[in-house]
C-alpha cells in the first residue's frame, strides 16, 4: 500500500516538473521573440521569477522533491521494519536447514560405515570363500535353524555361497532319499540265469 503511494508521489513529483519545464520554455520563447538581440527581463523573470503562490519556479520544484524525498525515506524505514521479522525468521529457519542438512550427511557416513562392517569380504576371482570346515559348519548352522544371511555373516562370506552351498545339500539330501526308495521297491535284477 506505501509503494503505491510512493509511486503516485514520484510520478505527480514528474508531472509536476514537466509542466514547470514546459512553462519556463514558453515564457523564456516569448522573451526572446519580443524583445530581439536585446537581453530582455521578461525572459529572466519568467525563468526566475515568481510562479504559484509565491514560490520560485526551481525552488518549488526542489522543495516538492525534497518532500517526496522524505516520504520515500518514511515509506523504506517502515518496509524495514514490516520485514525485519520475516527476515530473522528466514535466516533462522536457514540455519536449521543446515544443521538438519549435517545431521543427514553425519547419518549417512555412520550408515555406510556400518554397512562395510557387515559387508564380508569377497575372495579373489579363483579362490574360494567356503573352505571345508567353513561348509561343515555352514551345513550345521543351517541344521539348527539360521538363515542363509545369518550364516553368511557369522561366517563372513557371501549370501550367495551359502544359499548355493545349501541349495546343493538339498539336491544331494533329495536325491539320496529316492535312490534308497528305489533300491528298498525293486530289487536289482541279477542277469546270467
Amino acid at each position: 500500500m506505501e509503494s503505491e503511494s510512493i509511486g503516485l508521489t514520484i510520478r505527480r513529483a514528474i508531472k509536476l516538473h514537466k509542466q514547470r519545464s514546459e512553462v519556463e520554455g514558453a515564457g523564456g520563447r516569448e522573451a526572446g521573440e519580443g524583445e530581439a538581440g536585446g537581453g530582455g527581463t521578461r525572459g529572466g523573470e519568467a525563468r526566475g521569477g515568481e510562479t504559484r503562490g509565491g514560490q520560485s519556479g526551481e525552488g518549488g520544484t526542489a522543495r516538492y522533491f525534497r518532500g517526496a524525498l522524505g516520504r520515500v525515506r518514511t515509506a523504506l524505514a517502515s518496509l524495514v521494519r514490516h520485514l525485519a521479522p520475516p527476515i530473522r525468521r528466514v535466516r533462522r529457519l536457514e540455519s536449521g536447514v543446515a544443521e538438519v542438512r549435517d545431521q543427514l550427511d553425519s547419518l549417512r557416513e555412520r550408515m555406510r560405515r556400518l554397512e562395510e562392517r557387515e559387508r564380508p569380504a569377497v575372495p579373489r576371482p579363483g579362490e574360494m570363500a567356503l573352505n571345508l570346515t567353513s561348509k561343515t559348519t555352514a551345513l550345521k548352522l543351517a541344521r539348527s535353524g539360521q538363515n542363509a544371511r545369518q550364516i553368511a555373516r557369522t561366517l563372513g562370506v557371501p549370501a550367495g555361497e551359502i544359499e548355493l552351498l545349501l541349495k546343493v545339500e538339498r539336491l544331494q539330501c533329495q536325491a539320496r532319499a529316492s535312490e534308497r526308495e528305489g533300491l528298498a521297491g525293486n530289487p536289482i535284477p541279477v542277469s546270467g540265469n
